[in-house]
């Protein structure tokens, strides 16, 4: 408004405001020690951040505008493809949320059906096309902010704090000595391979129907179990890759023995693994799994790998995270059969399976053979993600494409993986 425009034209560095935009706000990490997180109800888009200053002023802190600090905030594809009254369900759905946090709960009910009625009626006045439909989306917003207000979610100050084995990993992660040393080695990856292509192996029993050895001369990730082609066929992958602790505790003599790759591991299991030149420690987030974090089976992406990458349901999301960090201009996915089958007689302790059995769900019986545990593989969140990475890519100008023979992974483009290897783009 005005009044902003002036002290921008004027001589002030700073100016006191109620409120910032989420998009261009610093503080220092502790004071989300002292106020919590954002709130999860904003999700996914919506007040979250006037809800953080609103708290901040309570707190007794104060809200502040440098202007001699400019952001540039883009968009991508996806801002385009939202559903207009979507956007409007949920703009009231947070605005009816935030009202209940600012105002008297006898309050904030009427508050926001007022503002619904006086706006509808405006439109009515100057015969708005879509008054009704803006009308319909507004209470729909209004009647779901009313249901999780009481829901009773929890708030962002009630969220439970880290387990001490999560606290260590953390306090890992922030050890500066560690932390400068990781992200040097891990940033002489970045954009190391520009335009050229990968390919990211899955284990899928299709693996079985794919001659690795045309991979020889390509740059590839492999994953977990990945050293049992290493042993019947001397497959060895470019890069080596475990997220699930399952993995990495069933099989870590084998790990241990890897030589033939460049290995990536959560930092997490820094005190397992001797950490030599060619192994590589990441900053993972696991928010993804916490059921109290705000971002719980929410997708991110990480595009600078050696600060943060996000773990999200599936190895596979690591490595195209990696693989998009790399520089890599298209990547093919192999042996990624999505599909799952849980003996009814194996054994279960929440999300975790012991087999009983040998493993049909992999290219090899002793991938989770009997005794091994391995998780829930919750294909629906695999979907999430890979579908999250897909629109990464491709809002960058790349491509993710699935090469694998057969099949239920349909989320991205096929494409042949003998017709591609015909004619070989081959890597610098």
């Amino acid at each position: 408004n005005d009044h902003y425009l002036e002290l921008l034209r004027g001589s002030e560095t700073e100016y006191e405001v109620t409120t910032v935009a989420g998009c261009s706000q610093a503080f220092r990490t502790d004071l989300l020690g002292k106020l919590g997180y954002l709130h999860e109800g904003f999700h996914p888009y919506g007040f979250e951040d006037v809800d953080f200053c609103i708290r901040a002023k309570q707190a007794g802190y104060k809200n502040y505008i440098d202007t001699g600090t400019w952001l540039y905030h883009g968009t991508d594809l996806r801002h385009k493809e939202r559903d207009p009254q979507l956007m409007l369900k949920n703009d009231y759905r947070c605005r009816t949320i935030l009202a209940s946090r600012v105002l008297e709960k006898a309050n904030y009910r009427s508050t926001i059906l007022k503002k619904i009625i006086s706006g509808f009626l405006m439109e009515a006045v100057i015969l708005r096309s879509g008054s009704i439909k803006s009308l319909r989306a507004k209470y729909a917003g209004f009647q779901a902010g009313v249901s999780f207000i009481e829901s009773g979610k929890p708030e962002p100050t009630d969220l439970k704090k880290p387990t001490v084995a999560d606290q260590k990993y953390v306090d890992q992660i922030n050890d500066r000595k560690f932390k400068s040393q990781n992200e040097e080695r891990i940033r002489t990856f970045k954009n190391k391979y520009q335009g050229e292509r990968c390919f990211i192996i899955g284990n899928g029993p299709s693996l079985n129907k794919t001659n690795l050895a045309d991979l020889d001369n390509e740059i590839t990730f492999g994953v977990n179990g990945i050293f049992y082609k290493h042993d019947e066929v001397g497959f060895a992958p470019t890069f080596y890759v475990v997220e699930d602790n399952h993995v990495m505790n069933d099989n870590l003599a084998k790990i241990r023995t890897i030589g033939y790759s460049t290995k990536f591991f959560p930092a997490k299991y820094r005190d397992l693994i001797e950490v030599d030149e060619n192994t590589m420690l990441l900053a993972v987030d696991w928010g993804f799994y916490w059921k109290s974090h705000p971002y719980y089976v929410q997708p991110r992406f990480s595009t600078e790998c050696d600060q943060v990458i996000y773990a999200g349901q599936t190895v596979t999301y690591l490595n195209m995270q990696l693989a998009y960090y790399m520089g890599f201009e298209t990547v093919y996915l192999v042996g990624m059969d999505f599909s799952y089958k849980v003996p009814p007689i194996e054994e279960m302790d929440g999300l975790t399976i012991t087999s009983k059995t040998d493993d049909a769900n992999h290219f090899h019986k002793d991938y989770f053979g009997k005794g091994k545990k391995w998780h829930d593989p919750k294909l629906d969140n695999c979907e999430l993600v890979f579908k999250y990475a897909k629109n990464m890519f491709e809002g960058d100008g790349r491509k993710i494409y699935n090469a694998s023979v057969g099949g239920k992974l349909e989320v991205f483009e096929r494409t042949d993986f003998e017709g591609l290897l015909a004619e070989p783009i081959l890597n610098s």
